[in-house]
């Protein structure tokens, strides 16, 4: 394992939730002819709540956070909002947006703020994706603007808070370390 690693505090949705933005992502993928990739259960669809590059000695710091913050975790709900489709890079990238509520943003927030003292690299997440610019969302894929979803919202509660290994195009590659989540 390198000296540095990309990570994600996450949260993973349940199973049938899992299935479904898997189905969406094959959707969104199916008239690109070499997808960089689709999400399954080596790329898990996750809503990242914090990303960062941070040396691997630190991995059991935010292990410790993230454990420590189970019980604010347990008590949010995800509700799905639209799709939306951005460019960026090379690519158009579709994107499930879940609702932005006053709890997700408290804590983008603070482990935002925690990753800040320990990363060895602040990435373009801290400047575009995070604090005020922070859009939760599911990444399901490239479109290559031929598919538009237009879906029903889904109100659900994630099963698990994860720390992620960020894979290419900061897909989940590898859990690192996962809890479930207790409910109050």
């Amino acid at each position: 394992m390198a000296n540095e690693i990309k990570i994600t505090i996450a949260l993973l949705p349940p199973p049938d939730i899992f299935q479904w933005l898997a189905g969406l992502s094959r959707q969104v993928n199916q008239a690109v002819k070499h997808p960089p990739f689709v999400l399954d259960d080596q790329r898990q669809p996750h809503l990242s709540l914090a990303i960062s590059e941070i040396r691997v000695e630190s991995l059991e710091s935010v292990n410790r956070l993230a454990q420590d913050r189970l019980s604010l975790f347990a008590n949010i709900n995800l509700i799905t909002a639209n799709v939306e489709t951005l460019h960026l890079g090379k690519h158009d990238w579709t994107m499930l947006m879940v609702e932005n509520s006053e709890l997700l943003r408290q804590l983008n927030v603070e482990l935002m703020d925690y990753l800040a003292k320990i990363e060895v690299q602040a990435g373009d997440y801290r400047r575009f994706g995070s604090y005020e610019h922070y859009q939760p969302h599911f990444t399901l894929g490239v479109n290559q603007g031929n598919i538009r979803l237009s879906l029903e919202k889904k109100q659900f509660v994630p099963e698990r808070i994860a720390v992620c290994e960020l894979g290419e195009y900061a897909t989940c590659s590898k859990i690192i370390s996962k809890w479930d989540l207790i409910r109050n």
